[in-house]
């Protein structure tokens, strides 16, 4: 799979949540996530669990121009016991880090919209438009997005949770 991504820190969680319904996206719940991240060459590999035991084992690659959107391709696959795939990746790879989060789930067309309550980082938003038909469709949606909600470019994160956790030496 490929989609197009942006992420940034949340100043106002409610105003982002409302400007999120009212441009149309819909509300699918709240995530409990843990992502258990593995050291690899290249890309990220790791497990996540979801609060209700689901999981899945997911690798992915970003293009890491410096650039806050980006697009990135990601291939996952589910898991029966994601505690138990932990322990034995853990034991092979080692742990990079443990990521928690608390997400708010919204769609809108071919497009998620996360806001989440990382621990230990505070509140962000992610923007992930998939390229299921053809990449333009995905920028337009995306483009749509950020015109739409309340985005600070100067809040906005060029890499992953894990990054900004080991930055802050909370790993």
């Amino acid at each position: 799979m490929k989609n197009l991504e942006i992420k940034g820190k949340i100043a106002d969680v409610e105003a982002f949540q409302l400007s999120a319904v009212a441009c149309g996206a819909k509300k699918q719940g709240i995530l409990v996530q843990k992502d258990t991240y593995f050291p690899v060459r290249e890309g990220r590999l790791k497990v996540r669990q979801e609060g209700d035991g689901r999981g899945e084992l997911i690798f992915y690659r970003r293009e890491e121009d410096g650039s806050a959107e980006r697009w990135s391709d990601w291939s996952a696959c589910p898991l029966a016991d994601p505690a138990a795939a932990c322990a034995v990746l853990g034991a092979a790879l080692g742990v990079k880090g443990v990521v928690e989060k608390e997400r708010t789930l919204y769609l809108f067309r071919s497009a998620r919209i996360h806001i989440d309550r990382v621990m230990g980082l505070g509140d962000f938003f992610e923007i992930e438009s998939k390229a299921e038909k053809d990449e333009e469709e995905a920028r337009q949606t995306f483009q749509h997005l950020l015109q739409v909600l309340p985005i600070d470019e100067n809040a906005q994160v060029q890499c992953s949770y894990i990054d900004l956790l080991e930055k802050s030496h909370a790993v």
